[in-house]
Parts: structure tokens; C-alpha cells; sequence
């Protein structure tokens, strides 16, 4: 009987505690198990799911390798040399066209099956799939349907912070190499990146070619500005007074070297908002020359408190895909949620099929699944913007 969820990636995660400043994991309906495709008259545990009312919200992969797993296993097999993926290659718009097609056939074997099944977001590049929000009582026949290949829940991720750039030795590696980041294109995923902060100044930038991307909201620095509206949110690529995490993450990856920053206003930073930071001068990002891609996802208000913002599966995603679609170098997402089990989790075959890899990090050390490696995820995403090493097919 196939697996829910089931990948053939054997991935140890440990967790031993939350990072310093992260933000709390919110209570979810989500747990950590992964179950067999179940008939009929087995029943589903209710919390796996998150629940829409009566509905649920689910990714459905199919059979075949996504873009960037068979541009991946072709190069491997010797057909040209390795390299970033190109959507324009006669090889990507084929086998586009080939999953687009399969996907149409699947999509109408699942609403024949299930008439008030509603696909919202479509993947062929990092997944081949789709999200799909369907009555929570008809999730034994989806999972039952032969077109299907395995079926995820849609998990809730919040954001976590970061610290300590001389944790992984950049300013050393700089000091060494002469290495900025020159030319390197980072995908924040996060809550929106402020174009007009001053450590992210455009000044000395320009536009790399086929940039910038997005219905607005970049600069030479910020070449990309994207949002992926979770359920009840809206598609801005900033909220001005809630969005602050993606600009922290983005200044400590490529913050304007040799910055001068003054104390914390008191007025306005007490205790209850942290405390005050002093005076800092000469404060540089870990790789300054680097361009920021703004791939906004955390945008959900917490229903309970009206707190900001929580990100799911089927938005994050989609957020990787656009990434990669848009020739971003690495991808960054400084994300946490509840330990889960991987097998459960698109996430992972996403980062897997993307192409994405990195000497510094291993699949199963990303804070996506365990919070205990988000102090100095970002710092290490950081430096390989130094090293230009992020992709692997580069």
C-alpha cells in the first residue's frame, strides 16, 4: 500500500530547543505523523489535516519528476553540461507541456471524483502537483485515486530569527578571499523585504538582466518583489507596519557594508519591545554585494490574537518555484514550525527537486522541520552567497 506523504529520503531530525529570539510556534491542527493511503473505512485522525471549516487544503503530487528533478537526472545522465536551470531551453518548455498536460488529465479525474474539489495553486518546476482544498469527508477518496500520487498536508510556519555572522567565519573568509557576493542572487521567503531600508541602499547596483521582477516594490538591490496570499491574506510584497523579519533576514545576508547605525531611540524601544541597541559603526552584512529577491509568504494573521503573520505549505512552495523560475542563486527561507515527521512535509522533496544544494547545509539541517538549526541558517545561506556555490547546476 503506497504511503501518504512517503519520499524516498532518509532524513534524521533533531531538536533540542528553539532558537535565540525565535518567534514562538503557533498551536496548529497539524501533527507529526505519517499514515498509509487509507480506504474508505479507515478513519483519518482529524488533527493531520489544517482545516478550513469543513474543508480541507492539501498538496497532490503526481507520478512524474518535476522540471528541475529531470533537468537534474538528464545532466547526471551526460546530456550537456551542468548548469542553472533554464525555463526556456527546448528540453524545460517540453516537459513543461508534457506535465501541464497531465496535470489537466489528473485535475479532471479529481473532480469527477470530487465535484467541489478547488485547485488554487498549480507547481511543475519544484513539484509536480497542486494544492487543492476539498470537504475534509472526501479525503479517503482522494487519497484513493489512482491519478495520485502522494498527498501533504498544507503545515503553518512562522518565522524565526537569526544571529552570529562570526559564528561561520565570514568576516575571516571575506578578509581572505576579497569575496562580497558580487553577482549573487538571494531568494528571501519570508514576510516582505523594505526596498527603501537605507542598509539595503541601491546605490551601486543596477539591474541584473531580465530584472527587475514583479508588480512592483524593488531596486537595483532588491530585484524582486513577489506575495503569495495564504487563506484571508492579500498578495502585497510588504506591509509597511507589520512586515519586519524578511528585511532583518535580508541585512544580515547582504545589509550595505561599513554602515553607521545610531542607538535605539528610547522612546520607542523599552523593555517591552526588547530593550535599546547601542550604537554600532562599520556594521556590514555577510555578503554586501549580493541582490535580494523578496518572495513574500508570511502573511496570515493569527485568527486568535490578530497577531502577524503565519505561511503554509501551498504558498511556500510556490514561493520556491518562483525562485527558481526567476534564476535566483539561493534561496533562503528562515521559517520554523512544530518537529514533523519529513515524510509529511512538501517542503522537503521541494528543496530536493529544486536543485538547490549547498556544501555548507544538508537537507535535514534546515529549520523548516526543526527549529535548532535556525540561529545560523541564514549567516550560512549568507556566505554561500559568498561562495556562489548555493546551486548545484550552476
Amino acid at each position: 500500500m503506497r504511503r501518504l506523504a512517503l519520499l524516498s529520503l532518509a532524513v534524521v531530525i533533531a531538536s533540542s530547543g528553539t532558537a535565540s529570539g525565535a518567534a514562538t510556534p503557533i498551536e496548529t491542527q497539524i501533527r507529526d505523523w505519517s499514515f498509509p493511503r487509507v480506504r474508505s473505512t479507515t478513519p483519518v485522525p482529524s488533527s493531520t489535516f489544517e482545516r478550513l471549516g469543513s474543508r480541507t487544503r492539501v498538496i497532490v503530487t503526481l507520478q512524474d519528476p518535476p522540471l528541475a528533478a529531470a533537468a537534474n537526472a538528464r545532466q547526471l545522465a551526460g546530456f550537456g553540461p551542468r548548469r542553472k536551470l533554464n525555463l526556456r531551453s527546448t528540453f524545460s518548455r517540453s516537459y513543461l507541456t508534457q506535465l501541464e498536460t497531465a496535470q489537466a488529465r489528473a485535475i479532471a479525474s479529481v473532480r469527477a471524483a470530487i465535484p467541489a474539489a478547488k485547485v488554487s495553486r498549480r507547481y511543475r518546476v519544484v513539484l509536480n502537483g497542486f494544492a487543492l482544498s476539498l470537504p475534509y469527508a472526501q479525503l479517503p477518496e482522494l487519497l484513493e485515486l489512482d491519478v495520485v500520487e502522494d498527498v501533504y498536508p498544507s503545515r503553518t510556519y512562522t518565522m524565526s530569527t537569526n544571529r552570529g555572522p562570526a559564528l561561520i567565519g565570514a568576516p575571516q573568509f571575506t578578509a581572505g578571499t576579497g569575496a562580497t557576493g558580487e553577482g549573487v542572487k538571494v531568494a528571501v521567503v519570508d514576510d516582505g523585504v523594505d526596498e527603501t531600508h537605507p542598509f539595503l541602499s541601491p546605490a551601486g547596483f543596477s539591474f541584473p538582466p531580465g530584472f527587475p521582477k514583479g508588480p512592483g516594490g524593488t531596486s537595483p538591490k532588491v530585484i524582486v518583489a513577489r506575495g503569495f496570499a495564504g487563506p484571508g491574506a492579500n498578495s502585497e510584497t510588504l506591509n509597511r507596519d507589520l512586515s519586519f523579519h524578511g528585511t532583518f533576514v535580508s541585512g544580515v545576508i547582504a545589509g550595505k557594508a561599513n554602515t553607521d547605525v545610531p542607538a535605539g531611540d528610547r522612546t520607542r524601544c523599552g523593555e517591552a519591545q526588547g530593550g535599546c541597541h547601542p550604537a554600532v559603526d562599520g556594521l556590514s552584512g555577510v555578503a554586501p554585494r549580493a541582490q535580494i529577491g523578496n518572495y513574500r509568504v508570511f502573511n496570515v494573521p493569527d485568527p486568535y490574537s490578530g497577531g502577524c503573520c503565519s505561511g503554509s505549505t501551498p504558498e511556500i512552495v510556490a514561493a520556491f518555484e518562483a525562485a527558481v523560475s526567476d534564476g535566483m542563486d539561493v534561496i533562503n527561507f528562515s521559517g520554523g514550525a512544530p518537529q514533523s515527521d519529513p515524510r509529511t512535509d512538501a517542503l522537503i522533496p521541494a528543496v530536493v527537486d529544486s536543485g538547490y544544494t549547498s556544501k555548507w547545509w544538508s537537507v535535514d539541517a534546515i529549520p523548516m522541520t526543526a527549529e535548532t538549526w535556525a540561529d545560523t541558517w541564514s549567516d550560512r545561506m549568507a556566505l554561500d552567497a559568498l561562495l556562489d556555490k548555493h546551486v548545484r547546476n550552476r
